[in-house]
């Protein structure tokens, strides 16, 4: 039956978690909060080197990844189209953290906007939209190595991943994550905008979560890809429903994909949360709602519209939790937040 299955991902057929009849049982919900210390985390201040990036300024975080020393924050493109800007933050020793600002020369379009990142093989992989202005062009990624050079752009994408998104007017359709592990690449969108499909009608309400294989170098394998859908945070009907961002991690040897989402309530608030979903099904184990406004408050306590737009989302080299917030939005003057949340003792996480 594994077998099986794996043969119709391999085709390009969604497997959902609600294919009983495929999967057996559901798989077994997580307690999110038996991994991070919800109750521990705390906003981290830092200090860069160039002062245009510093917390109180606009810079548009967009998306989050880490490696063994430090924790790099995407800006989703407040410098310029001709630059892809990466804030570089120590997080060793104590905070305030040390950043360093990383740019790469960029000639791409003026429509994209950078979205999601992930790092890997010392290359970042930066997912990217198109901006309102263009309602044709097709969103895409880059592959941008950590030591400079040339980013390698895939957009087009290869043919066999059946990878579809584009630009609408207002209702901009793009990618918002990436993410390498548990064998694959994955692209996730934020949200569906695209007209009904008859051959998966569930994009009318689900974000849509591509896999393909790991890459191993720059030339990416042109095979069909594994498309999950996963269910939006917030009640049906809810405005706003989305994901921002996307995690490839195993919780005690169980492969997951986490993404932290939003939605706009009928309380006219915004609501936060951190999710779980099954890595072959999609099939949502976990949502953990994260007091972003609480955490805003306590990183900037002088602050008048906070921002606290959840983008990004990573796990650090111990598994400790890092969420950042975009505050280029023009009704918030608040500090970009960044927020740790250590990971609890005795929890394997990786």
């Amino acid at each position: 039956m594994t077998q099986l299955i794996s043969t119709l991902c391999l085709a390009g057929l969604v497997c959902f978690g609600a294919t009983d009849s495929l999967h057996g049982a559901p798989p077994e919900p997580l307690n999110l909060s038996d991994y991070w210390d919800f109750s521990q985390a705390r906003p981290v201040h830092f200090s860069v080197d160039n002062s245009e990036f510093s917390q109180d300024k606009e810079i548009e975080a967009s998306g989050l990844c880490a490696d063994d020393e430090a924790v790099y924050l995407l800006c989703e493109n407040p410098a310029g189209i001709n630059l892809i800007t990466i804030v570089r933050i120590a997080i060793t020793g104590e905070a305030p953290y040390s950043a360093t600002v990383l740019q790469y020369p960029y000639d791409g379009p003026d429509t994209r906007q950078f979205e999601g990142m992930t790092l890997h093989n010392r290359t970042f992989y930066i997912a990217y939209e198109q901006g309102r202005s263009d309602e044709t062009a097709a969103a895409g990624f880059l592959m941008q190595p950590q030591n400079g050079g040339t980013p390698r752009d895939y957009c087009p994408m290869p043919t066999g991943w059946q990878v579809v998104s584009t630009g609408r007017g207002r209702n901009v359709w793009g990618f918002e994550g990436m993410a390498v592990g548990n064998g694959n690449l994955y692209i996730m969108d934020e949200r569906d905008r695209l007209p009904e499909d008859a051959a998966y009608p569930e994009r009318r309400d689900r974000t849509m979560l591509y896999a393909i294989p790991e890459p191993q170098s720059a030339e990416l394998p042109d095979v069909p890809t594994r498309r999950l859908a996963l269910e939006p945070p917030g009640p049906a009907g809810t405005r706003d429903q989305r994901l921002t961002d996307i995690y490839a991690a195993t919780l005690d040897k169980r492969g997951v994909i986490l993404a932290a989402g939003s939605y706009g309530g009928s309380d006219r608030q915004w609501h936060y949360s951190l999710h779980a979903y099954d890595v072959q099904t999609g099939a949502s184990l976990a949502e953990y709602v994260l007091p972003i406004a609480d955490w805003a408050k306590q990183g900037d306590p002088d602050g008048d519209r906070l921002a606290t737009n959840l983008e990004g989302m990573t796990l650090g080299p111990n598994g400790d939790l890092w969420l950042v917030t975009d505050n280029g939005f023009h009704t918030w003057d608040g500090i970009t937040l960044l927020v740790h949340v250590p990971k609890k003792a005795g929890r394997s996480i990786r």
